[in-house]
């Protein structure tokens, strides 16, 4: 009986083991282990350049890994690779065609890993945009139509392309145009006004999948007009019968090349505050001696244009400088005719003309000075009273692909509308810039010194009062740029990165003797008024650009503009762009006439 029992016993426990063994191999997979991937892409990729995406897999040693690409229920594999140690990865992609591409990282399942796909990233994918120019006609002639044209790559159609001219200072816009079937491009230039050499360059504005565009500098040869009819001939002698009076060529002094542009400033005004560094010098400069002086007779001038009621701005029509006062009836008066350098709130003009000559404010048309085959002009610059007018001079050189500069000697000259006297100012020892494209010249907004940064950045101070040259101590060595904005009594205001000033803009001391001092904070891109009065920006607000005006009461916004416009003060009372002018004292914005532009 007990014996039964016992083999009952074994054969139940036997009859239970088989199912109990069958359930053994179903527990690796449900504890299958779960993975994690993040993905690094860059926000934007060019069309045939090759850019890495990075990440890593956790817990993923030496597993693979896909960059794949979505479109619509679609899956396009671009890359593959595998982890290291640590689970990190690089897959690198070269896109092919522009447009708004979505990617994301895989990992298949792996061994005991269960599959796992990263968060999905937008990228926009853009090209680089390429473009040819020429004139046409090649050459131009003295108030004979004249454009510039060309073909776009890729050959888009609607694209913003503009004209820009090199005034000596700065680039401006000339004219626009939009281009049409296959990229192709015609830009319709004023009449040039005067014979010489003018330089000019193309610009294309970037669109979301397409690149900006800055072409190489293009020189316009312009020929005078023909000024004599062709002579008849005498039937019985077959030769003209007077001799046509022959045309004078063309100046062959060199034009300029490109300067820098401000970027778009932030969202509010902070003003400067004035310099509260130590008195004592811890890198103090001595004071240059004063350089003999050559003063020169002035040329012959005409009477003087009638200066126009303040508030005034100037503008051109064509090749026709004229002051407009802002107030209605909004009356001109043509001041000059030439190409625009600078301009004060006196009425003074500063312009170039087969030559650069300064006029208004009483001064007649006076010729400052001329270029010639082996001298240039560059730098040209206007005190704020209108009573000083500076100007270097160089040597012209031409470069490997035709571009020609100014190479800038050791002169500076300094003309006194007052004195009628023009003066030649040796710069220190060493200081010569190299080329144009980096020396710098500036009046300083309070009249008193003539700012020079040469090539090496390092800044000289010229003191109108004491006739002495200063090197004010620097705040580091990178590049400096001369900041047109008001600056305590004594000092001189530049903008240059250093590191410990987050704002980089510096008050340096004329004399040469204090340290440089940070300003607390400056408002990047910002345009300050002649007077020094109020600042200028641009902000972003959402979709819409803005243009903000700051002063001691407050800050205003002015309404919106298209992006990339830049605004301008109209003088001290007024702002313009895009031709519509705006008062800040309340009365209606107004609009220059037709083909005239504010300068």
């Amino acid at each position: 009986m007990g014996g039964r029992r016992l083999f009952g016993l074994v054969v139940a426990a036997l009859s239970v083991l088989p199912a109990t063994v069958a359930a053994f191999p179903a527990t690796p997979a449900s504890a299958a282990v779960s993975s994690r991937i993040t993905v690094s892409v860059p926000a934007a990729l060019r069309t045939g350049v090759t850019a890495a995406v990075t990440g890593k897999l956790t817990p993923g040693r030496n597993r693979t890994v896909r960059l794949e690409r979505l479109s619509g229920t679609r899956r396009y594999v671009l890359a593959t690779a595998r982890t290291g140690r640590d689970g990190r990865y690089t897959l690198k992609v070269r896109p092919s065609s522009s447009g708004d591409w979505t990617l994301r990282v895989s990992a298949p399942a792996s061994g005991s890993y269960r599959a796992v796909t990263s968060a999905r990233r937008t990228v926009r994918i853009w090209t680089a945009t390429t473009a040819t120019a020429a004139f046409s006609p090649a050459a131009g002639t003295v108030g004979k139509p004249v454009a510039l044209t060309g073909r776009l790559t890729p050959q888009d159609s609607g694209r913003a392309v503009t004209a820009q001219r090199w005034n000596g200072r700065t680039w401006v816009t000339v004219a626009r145009a939009t281009s049409a079937a296959k990229g192709a491009y015609r830009i319709a230039l004023p009449s040039p006004a005067a014979a010489g050499r003018t330089s000019w360059r193309v610009t294309v504005a970037a669109t979301r999948h397409r690149g900006a565009w800055t072409g190489p500098v293009q020189i316009l040869t312009t020929k005078p007009a023909p000024t004599t009819p062709d002579v008849p001939l005498n039937p019985t002698n077959p030769s003209p019968t007077t001799a046509p009076t022959p045309t004078a060529p063309p100046p062959t002094g060199p034009t300029a090349p490109p300067g820098p542009t401000a970027p778009t400033g932030p969202t509010a005004p902070i003003g400067p505050t004035a310099p509260t560094g130590p008195t004592n010098p811890t890198n103090p400069s001595t004071a240059v001696p004063t350089p003999p002086v050559t003063p020169t007779t002035p040329a012959p001038t005409t009477p003087a244009p009638t200066t126009p009621a303040a508030p005034f701005l100037v503008a051109a029509n064509g090749p026709d400088l004229h002051t407009v006062e802002i107030n209605a009836p909004h009356r001109t008066t043509k001041v000059a005719t030439g190409e625009y350098v600078a301009s004060t709130a006196t009425g003074r003009v500063l312009y170039r003309d087969a030559g650069l000559h300064l006029t208004g404010a009483g001064l007649p048309p006076t010729l400052l000075a001329t270029e010639t085959a082996t001298t240039c002009l560059m730098d040209e610059t206007l005190e704020t009273t209108g009573r000083y007018a500076a100007w270097m001079t160089g040597r012209p050189v031409r470069l490997n692909d035709g571009t020609r500069l100014c190479a800038a000697g050791t002169d500076v000259r300094l003309h006194d509308a007052t004195t009628g006297t023009t003066t030649a100012i040796t710069m220190p020892r060493g200081v010569p810039g190299s080329s144009s494209l980096d020396q710098r010249a500036a009046f300083t907004r309070d009249g008193a010194h003539l700012v020079v940064a040469d090539t090496g950045h390092a800044v000289y101070v010229y003191t109108l009062a004491t006739g002495r040259w200063t090197q004010p101590p620097r705040p580091g060595t990178g590049t400096v740029t001369i900041a047109d904005v008001p600056a305590p009594a004594g000092y001189v205001a530049i903008d240059q990165q250093v590191t410990g000033c987050a704002s980089g803009r510096w008050y340096l001391d004329a004399a040469g003797v204090a340290p440089a001092v940070c300003v607390a904070s400056s408002v990047a891109g910002r345009r300050v008024s002649p007077d020094g009065t109020r600042t200028l920006w641009t902000a972003t607000a959402g979709a819409e650009t803005l243009v903000m005006v700051g002063d001691a009461a407050g800050v205003r916004d002015l309404g919106a503009v298209a992006a990339g416009t830049v605004p301008r003060f109209a003088g001290d009372g007024a702002v313009g762009w895009n031709g519509e002018i705006t008062p800040l004292d309340g009365a209606a914005a107004w609009r220059l006439p037709a083909g005239w532009e504010m300068k």
